[in-house]
């Protein structure tokens, strides 16, 4: 078992005992969040800025659809999700085709975030 592996089991079980002891919710929340951040900053950091984009972006969309529900507001928070998704997903094999022209090159190792 790698050390980051072991730092995660242990992580998952300190997490978990301490979220049964939790009885609220939002603390619950905050506590997984908080693991999820630093989970994240141990991979690489630039991962833990693309979280904390996401969650941030996420967070106001949601507070968006909350305050007037509608399908429009909807698709917008979807259409965000799916765009950072391919973003990952694709960004790196288009570049590895452009890579020979340049600075396309760096995207081409670009990685996908565990649990975007």
């Amino acid at each position: 078992m790698t050390t980051k592996a072991f730092y995660y089991f242990v992580a998952l079980l300190v997490s978990w005992c301490i979220a049964r002891l939790l009885h609220s919710a939002r603390l619950r929340q905050w506590l997984w969040l908080t693991l999820s951040y630093a989970l994240y900053a141990m991979w690489t950091p630039w991962f833990l800025a693309v979280l904390f984009v996401s969650s941030i972006a996420n967070f106001a969309l949601a507070n968006y659809l909350r305050r007037k529900p509608s399908p429009a507001r909807l698709w917008t928070g979807i259409t965000f999700n799916l765009l950072l998704l391919a973003s990952f997903k694709y960004v790196p094999p288009v570049a590895a085709q452009l890579g020979k022209f340049g600075p396309a090159s760096m995207l081409a190792t670009l990685a996908l975030p565990i649990g975007i």
